[in-house]
């Protein structure tokens, strides 16, 4: 009979099948611990020579061997980390024994074969039975028995130890805090030793959920001892990796775990990437190399891992500060960078990052996912001939320690702690259909992929040239329409008149916003390189589209590496329903223009009237202050100059000027007017010796005139 989830302690001691007698008789004939050790290690050894004849009895005697060793670190707490780790290390050589693979291929044969036999049952014999033969045949249905034999026993002994955890860390029904600790230091120091090192086991690590469940102060404490071991070089590579997938499953698969915690890990992850992206930009290693950078490629895994389970928290309650901490992130710089993550992460991680960061606009993956494929080659042939060899491998050799639990009887004590998968609805992910995906392997599988949801079946994200899904849904467009306009400052701000431009990247100390509004016929055209982050923004009119789209190309491009990865991606806005079509014309001729780009240029969204370009964030606005010279330079465009760039974002200065007027019909009637000043040459005052106005910024944010003697 197993034991209840609360009886362990009070239980009766198992009776002993070698040596007679209760464990009390056995502990009272040997005094000395080194005593009770070799009367353990006898035993087992004896257990070990029954064959597969004896499955049922090799159970009975495990259980009683497990339940009654664990009740001697009762009454002697000194054996308690020797006990454990002999327990453990058994149990994981049951656990490695029975894939997950082998454990659901048994019971899935068994099912059928019960589903045979019942089928054939009711043809011969369609008669009515008695409720007692009902009840019996539900009862057997629902058998908590597993198929596979070592599957079996192995649930048998995990059910005895989440017990015995429970048992020991609450006293009548209250958590002991001391006790749980000193039970936490064992029990992490039994997980260092043997689980860690241990590839693709399947369940036993699931004594550190189990405890970690007891008291938010033991997750966290559990993830700073992951951490530790990540961040530390001093370790193995293989055992950082290890630790970087337990970070990632745990905080995507524990549901005790707030979101609080969950964006502290992130920011800790995140931030340590950066900064090996940077050490990496100094050095002669960075290009893709899983045997170089595993720790790297393995944190990247479990931020994005982390990131597909916990995103619909992150943005629950309030989107725009849940978008804005997402950004912060700077997840395009850890996609862009030369090391390449999305090469080396598992494809169906890679896909679903890709399907929700492109949904909210955080980064595009699509182009770098397509060029990793072009350069993926499926599968090699032998020179001597043979068949074929497929190549298509986890780089990483990684595993999520936490996937779904799937032994039966202790499975009732992590159900209520477990974070299922919930697949993205049709409706969030409409705009996404299917990428090109590289193969997989049976390391990959997951609830999340395969199981639970079968009406998505998957991965799900969009192809990389789908221009439709380029473009934002109506729905989100209304969602930007309708925010309410933020006023924007001049500390930071250069704003954009008709017929200028201006381009910026993100490392420019002066200006972090480029704005711009007053667009009736007009349109707003924000130009972005996703991997400099170069941003331009321009006030287009349609005085000559076609040269002003290539001009701001040719400037963005000026900022951006031809080596460097990103894309580029266009916003636009502007325009009306007019009556004679103006707007509908622009947009006509804006479109066409980008289209004959040699680049390739995206559609993201036509709904922007400012960008931030450290963040790359879109956003409604409006702006009190439109910074100098605002008259003189709606004159300039008054007199049909064509579109002028007005910032140099190298010196972090604003060029206003010179401006040349043409004679214009109707000038002596001006000439005739009182105002002295009309009659100064506006060359002479206002551009003196032909030299532009020059503006910067000073630390309160606004722009100060810059003198050609202080230059």
């Amino acid at each position: 009979n197993m034991l209840g989830g609360d009886e362990f302690i009070s239980s009766p001691p198992r009776k002993t099948v070698r040596f007679g007698g209760t464990l009390t008789d056995v502990l009272l004939k040997y005094q000395k611990d080194a005593q009770i050790i070799n009367w353990l290690q006898e035993f087992r050894a004896s257990v070990a020579y029954l064959t597969k004849d004896f499955e049922q009895l090799v159970s009975i005697l495990l259980e009683c061997y497990v339940h009654n060793l664990l009740r001697i670190t009762v009454y002697l707490p000194t054996l308690r980390l020797e006990i454990l780790e002999l327990i453990v290390e058994k149990l994981l050589k049951i656990d490695v024994s029975a894939p997950r693979q082998d454990i659901e291929d048994a019971e899935e044969t068994a099912n059928n074969s019960d589903i045979k036999e019942k089928t054939t049952e009711e043809g011969l014999f369609d008669m009515e039975e008695d409720e007692e033969t009902k009840e019996n045949k539900d009862t057997f249905s629902t058998s908590d028995t597993m198929a596979h034999p070592l599957a079996e026993r192995l649930d048998i002994l995990m059910n005895i130890l989440f017990s015995y955890v429970k048992d020991i860390c609450q006293v009548d029904g209250k958590l002991d805090v001391n006790k749980t600790k000193d039970l936490y230091r064992d029990l992490v120091t039994v997980f260092d030793k043997l689980i860690l090192p241990t590839h693709a086991s399947c369940h036993v690590q699931y004594f550190m959920f189990h405890i970690c469940s007891f008291k938010l102060g033991f997750a966290e404490a559990f993830l700073d001892h992951l951490w530790k071991k990540l961040q530390n070089p001093n370790n193995p590579a293989v055992i950082r990796q290890t630790a970087g997938s337990y970070i990632g499953s745990f905080l995507a698969r524990a549901n005790f775990i707030p979101i609080v915690t969950v964006k502290a890990c992130m920011d800790l992850l995140v931030n340590w990437l950066h900064v090996y992206i940077d050490n990496q930009d100094v050095g002669t290693k960075a290009y893709c190399d899983v045997t170089l950078h595993g720790p790297f490629y393995s944190t990247c895994q479990a931020v994005f891992y982390a990131l597909i389970f916990r995103h619909k928290q992150l943005l629950d309650g309030n989107l725009r500060k849940g978008l804005a901490y997402l950004q912060n992130l700077n997840f395009e710089r850890i996609v862009m960078c030369q090391l390449n993550p999305l090469k080396i992460c598992l494809p169906s991680i890679v896909n679903l990052f890709a399907a929700i960061t492109r949904k909210y606009q955080l980064v595009f993956c699509y182009t770098i996912i397509e060029r990793n494929n072009r350069q993926f080659l499926p599968v090699i042939r032998s020179s001597s001939g043979g068949d074929s060899v497929p190549t298509c491998t986890n780089p990483l050799d990684s595993f999520f320690p936490f996937d779904p639990y799937i032994l039966k009887r202790s499975k009732k004590t992590i159900d209520p702690i477990y974070q299922i998968w919930e697949e993205l609805s049709t409706e969030d992910l409409q705009e996404l259909k299917k990428p090109f995906k590289k193969c997989t392997t049976e390391d990959e599988d997951d609830d999340f992929l395969k199981g639970e949801t079968p009406q998505n079946d998957g991965m799900v994200g969009i192809p990389p040239n789908s221009y439709d899904s380029n473009i934002l849904s109506p729905e989100k467009t209304r969602v930007l329409r309708g925010q309410p306009a933020q006023t924007v400052g001049p500390k930071g701000l250069l704003y954009i008149q008709q017929r200028e431009f201006a381009v910026t990247t993100p490392k420019d100390g002066s200006v972090s916003i480029l704005g711009s509004d007053d667009a009736t016929t007009c349109h707003l055209v924000v130009l972005r390189h996703t991997g400099s982050g170069a941003t331009c923004l321009t006030h287009c009119d349609g005085s000559n589209t076609q040269a002003e789209v290539s001009l701001i190309m040719s400037a963005v491009k000026s900022f951006s590496n031809d080596t460097e990865c990103g894309r580029l991606e266009v916003h636009l806005v502007g325009g009306f329903n007019d009556d004679r079509q103006l707007s509908q014309k622009l947009t006509n001729q804006l479109l066409r223009a980008f289209d004959l780009q040699q680049d390739d240029v995206h559609i993201v969204t036509f709904c922007v009237t400012a960008v931030n370009v450290k963040t790359a964030e879109i956003f409604h606005a409006t702006f009190p202050d439109k910074g100098p010279d605002e008259d003189l330079r709606s004159a300039r465009m008054l007199t049909g100059a064509p579109m002028t760039n007005i910032y140099d974002a190298k010196t972090e200065q604003l060029h206003i000027g010179p401006y040349f007027w043409m004679p214009f019909p109707h000038v002596d009637f001006w000439l005739n007017q009182d105002d002295k000043q009309i009659l100064q040459s506006p060359a002479d005052s206002l551009f003196p010796n032909r030299k532009p106005r020059l503006y910067k910024k000073t630390e309160e944010g606004l722009w100060e005139r810059v003198h050609f003697e202080t230059i």
